[in-house]
Order: structure tokens, then C-alpha cells, then sequence
């Protein structure tokens, strides 16, 4: 597990280099980038990247809010367990961002990501549920949207969408810990592959850059 907190990073706010397309070190790069380099590690395990929304019932969200380890910590401790009782063999692959709602409510809730099969997909939607403190789905509930997955879209997109709000999200959970979670097996694939992008960026920038074309008289 590592800790995401974006407040605690000493990185300039730049993902590029302007001068020698450097990257900083993973340690001193954003929370946007660890999320970023972490979901695109899902993409090169053997299991879908399946990307996935859900809801926290009022219960849930005041016991994490009540943890001593904190909000975050609180609700990945309910992923784990409910992966595992599942058998989700993609339970030590997972990373969420906690967000809230623009409404008055301000309602808490999450936006992850998992590697799984698709015949993993029901499973993971009990385990999702279970989390978030909701009932099995029944069948003829049309209006359940307290799940919502996709294994066709996880990218760095969805996770510049799951983080949008989080400074209302550090206000929300008393700004008391990290608004971010990414397993550490997950985590330590993310590094490898943001670690070769740096590989790759920093030969490229030994190449001479083009002269700029001088410009032609009328």
C-alpha cells in the first residue's frame, strides 16, 4: 500500500519538462501520475482492466469516518476482505480514488480500478456491493445503480474524472488521510512501467532537437 497524499509530494507541478522532456523520480511525481502509471500497469497484467464506480450506504461512511487509520484506509481494508471472500484472484491488483458529489449532500463514494476476467464480473459486483454496504442486487431492481462497472474503458482518463473533486474530498473526511489507494503489488507495477517511460524519455533527449526553420522573405 502506499500512501498518495498529493500534499506530501516536493515534485514541480509538470508531468513534461519543457527543456529536457524530464520526468521526475516516482517518489517526487504526483498523486494524478502514480494513479495514472498504476492503471496503465492493469493493462499488461493477464486480466481485464475492468474500471468501476460505487456507492457508500450512510453506515459505511460514518464508520470510516470514525477509523483510526482514517476514511480511505478504512473503506480498502472492506475491498480487501470483500475480494478475498470472493476468491477474486485480482484482489491484490485494485486502486480507488474517494469522491464526492457536487450536490448539497456531498455524498462519499468511490472510483477504482481491478484486473478481472469477464466471468470474474459477477463476482466483483457482490464484492463491490458487500463493500459499500449494500444488499445482494436483486434481479427485478432496474433502479440498483449502487454498482456500476466497465471492462471496455480504464485509463488515465478515468482516473483525471475520479479525482476532480479532491480537495472537497480532504474537507469531507476531515483531512484526515489520503484520499488515494493503490495496493502494493499494483503499486510496484506502476513504477516499473512509469520507470520505462522515464527510460525512453530520457534517450530521446539526448537526440539534438531540429533547428527551427528560418523564415522566408515574401
Amino acid at each position: 500500500m502506499v500512501d498518495l497524499d498529493e500534499t506530501k509530494s516536493g515534485s514541480k507541478d509538470v508531468f513534461f519538462d519543457a527543456n529536457d522532456y524530464a520526468l521526475p523520480v516516482w517518489e517526487h511525481s504526483k498523486d494524478r501520475i502514480k494513479l495514472a502509471a498504476s492503471t496503465w500497469a492493469l493493462h499488461v497484467t493477464e486480466k481485464l482492466p475492468v474500471s468501476w464506480s460505487v456507492n457508500l450506504t450512510p453506515k459505511r461512511i460514518e464508520e470510516a469516518l470514525r477509523h483510526a487509520d482514517g476514511f480511505t484506509e478504512c473503506v480498502a481494508g472492506y475491498l480487501k476482505r470483500a475480494f478475498e471472500r470472493e476468491r477474486l484472484p485480482g484482489a491484490t491488483l485494485f486502486l480507488f480514488s474517494v469522491d464526492v458529489t457536487n450536490d448539497s449532500d456531498r455524498r462519499l463514494h468511490l472510483h477504482g480500478a481491478i484486473a478481472a476476467d469477464e466471468q470474474e464480473l459477477e463476482a466483483l459486483e457482490r464484492a463491490l456491493r458487500h463493500s459499500g454496504g449494500h444488499a445482494p442486487k436483486s434481479d427485478d431492481d432496474e433502479d440498483d445503480h449502487m454498482v456500476h462497472m466497465n471492462p471496455r474503458r480504464c485509463d488515465e482518463g478515468w482516473f483525471a474524472y475520479a479525482m476532480r473533486n479532491q480537495a472537497k474530498v480532504r474537507k469531507a473526511i476531515a483531512g484526515k488521510g489520503r484520499t488515494n489507494f493503490v495496493t502494493g503489488p499494483l503499486r510496484s507495477e506502476g513504477k516499473w512501467f512509469y520507470d520505462e517511460v522515464r527510460k525512453i524519455m530520457k534517450a530521446a533527449s539526448k537526440y539534438p532537437r531540429p533547428e527551427a526553420a528560418a523564415p522566408t522573405s515574401p
